[in-house]
């Protein structure tokens, strides 16, 4: 591989890593936002 290829391919890993950073972080919003919903929803007496 020529290095112009090694650095794209570094680069992709990178940045791969980062969305899979990024989802984990969504996911645990995610799950934030659930709890908050259901403990606002108890607190309204829904």
């Amino acid at each position: 591989m020529t290095d112009m290829q090694m650095r794209l391919l570094r680069k992709v890993e990178e940045l791969t890593l980062y969305t899979l950073e990024l989802e984990a972080a969504r996911a645990v919003q995610a799950a934030q936002i659930t709890r908050l919903e259901a403990a606002l929803a108890q607190l309204q007496g829904n």
